[in-house]
């Protein structure tokens, strides 16, 4: 039998997710609580609330919650009507270690979710999200290559022009400047800007060794530099 929330509180099954706390959550799950119950107003599931959680020991409880409400029938690509965020985007905008998670489990880095309201645009890819969502500060654009290397499609012109009128016109939120996302996007994917990349710090460095050959010295830089996240 569902559990049912006063108002716009979450369930028992949220708490338990967001405290990583595998027990409880298995025990609303055998009481007949669904993986996929919504919270009113805002309609985040218990898996979108175990990205949120910010518990320092996630790696141990949160990674078993996860595999828990999977199991149970979590929806790996739910989004809520509010913004239109799905547990990938909340993982990729704070980086969290569910990211991989959801990734290896399948979730889809290019879904847009129905736009369902005004101020929008909301129907935003995951990247798009982490591009947009400024709040988390510096630390997101770690998810970038994360997103793209998992197959994300580039952000849109349109966009990607949205973003720098909203962001350009005065209003005190800053400039808006995305150096990565514009490298790649100008090289025309991720394995072309990698190669760029690839090419340039080997050439750096080639100089300092001139008795290696440059194959030599390209393969030591491969390995080394992660060429292309950054």
């Amino acid at each position: 039998m569902e559990s049912e929330d006063d108002g716009e509180r979450p369930g028992p099954i949220h708490d338990a997710a967001i405290e990583c706390d595998v027990e409880a959550l298995r025990s609303e799950l055998a009481r007949g609580v669904s993986a996929n119950q919504r919270i009113p107003g805002n309609d985040n599931t218990p898996l979108h609330w175990l990205c949120y959680s910010d518990k320092a020991d996630w790696a141990i409880g949160g990674a078993e919650c996860f595999h828990v409400l999977l199991a149970a029938g979590a929806d790996i690509n739910a989004a809520c009507d509010i913004f239109g965020d799905t547990p990938l985007s909340v993982a990729a905008c704070r980086v969290h270690p569910s990211l991989q998670l959801l990734l290896e489990a399948g979730a889809d880095v290019n879904l847009r979710p129905p736009d369902q309201l005004e101020g929008g645009p909301w129907n935003l890819t995951a990247l798009e999200k982490v591009i947009m969502c400024r709040g988390y500060g510096a630390r997101r654009r770690r998810a970038y290559p994360i997103l793209l290397r998992a197959g994300s499609e580039l952000p849109t012109a349109q966009f990607m022009q949205g973003e720098r009128d909203r962001l350009g016109n005065g209003n005190g939120q800053g400039v808006f400047s995305e150096p990565y996302i514009e490298k790649v996007i100008t090289a025309g994917s991720l394995a072309n800007y990698e190669r760029l990349h690839l090419t340039k710090l080997t050439s750096m460095f080639q100089p300092k060794f001139p008795f290696l050959p440059k194959e030599v010295i390209q393969r030591v830089v491969e390995f080394w530099s992660h060429a292309g996240d950054y």
